[in-house]
């Protein structure tokens, strides 16, 4: 079988992302929110929120190493950019507010 003929191999101008999943930043925020307001944060929704991050990170490392990256592609890191920074945003609040 050569590489045509592989239903793993996409077309260039094809944008599969690695997860099929975009983290709940409106949940996150209500959960920062209510963290900021009683004083203490959810050590299970930090957790959460930094693996969320990390995979936004991985996604974006998958994008900006396709080199047939067009238009579409490069509105798409955009906003996962855009979404890498208001969680990173969010964590940095909630992370003083979890305790150890």
């Amino acid at each position: 079988m050569n590489l045509q003929q592989s239903k793993s191999v996409t077309a260039a101008d094809q944008f599969v992302p690695l997860f099929d999943w975009r983290p709940d930043i409106a949940r996150f925020e209500r959960d920062v929110d209510r963290a900021t307001k009683s004083g203490r944060g959810d050590p299970l929704t930090l957790g959460e929120m930094q693996c969320s991050l990390d995979l936004i990170d991985a996604e974006l490392l998958a994008l900006r190493g396709d080199e047939h990256a067009d238009a579409r592609k490069r509105a798409i890191i955009q906003e996962w950019i855009a979404l890498r920074g208001r969680l990173a945003r969010l964590i940095a609040v909630m992370e003083p507010l979890v305790a150890e």
